[in-house]
């Protein structure tokens, strides 16, 4: 421990829990169910998502996969801009062999 707080290793994950871990803003109190075990925990949840542990992995799993739909989706709009097919966002409107 250091200082009141505690170590969690999880990986190649580190997550520090107590009071003085940092926090969104500086001197807020965090919700008593936010204890800084979570990566990426700074006592910020506005609408009480977390408040709800059944739900919490189930959000976590939600928001691997929106980060990996957005990482295919900037791929897949580099991959059209390097082979020169035009501006992605004019895709929609345009003809395709397979319209037909």
């Amino acid at each position: 421990t250091i200082r009141g707080t505690q170590q969690v290793r999880r990986g190649r994950v580190a997550a520090r829990a107590g009071a003085d871990r940092p926090l969104w803003f500086p001197g807020a109190k965090a919700p008593e169910y936010l204890d800084g075990t979570m990566a990426g925990d700074r006592g910020f949840d506005p609408l009480r998502f977390c408040g709800n542990k059944n739900l919490v992995k189930w959000y976590q799993e939600a928001e691997l996969m929106n980060g990996r739909w957005s990482m295919a989706a900037v791929a897949g709009i580099l991959f059209t801009d390097l082979l020169g097919k035009g501006p992605w966002w004019e895709a929609g409107a345009k003809e395709y062999f397979l319209d037909t």
